[in-house]
């Protein structure tokens, strides 16, 4: 999950209302997969920059320097950016979903 060994996502999600239940399938089908997209996009745009400096100081970089493996972890603050705009994208995509139906129904997520 999210190109990084250990890495996990852990998630309850409640639906409310008539249509609920097909919210909450909805999150919990879709979130994971926003969440691990932006924490990969994040760990790269990282690794880039770590790997710029390293070029503008003459430094080599290591063998696997491109391999998720070997890119940075998140800080605390960049984990908890990442998660509210996932989170967000995924309301998003459920408003605009049109196979279901949240006029009055929707989810909570605990993540």
């Amino acid at each position: 999950f999210g190109a990084g060994e250990g890495d996990a996502f852990f998630a309850v999600f409640d639906g409310h209302g008539d249509k609920g239940h097909d919210c909450a399938r909805f999150a919990k089908k879709r979130l994971p997969s926003i969440l691990a997209a932006k924490i990969k996009k994040q760990r790269a745009a990282l690794n880039a920059k770590k790997i710029k400096t390293m070029t503008e100081n003459k430094q080599e970089k290591p063998k696997n320097a491109f391999h998720p493996s070997s890119w940075p972890y998140l800080d605390e603050k960049q984990y908890k950016d990442v998660c509210r705009q996932a989170h967000i994208q995924c309301n998003n995509e459920l408003h605009d979903e049109k196979k279901v139906k949240d006029f009055l129904s929707g989810t909570t997520a605990i993540s």
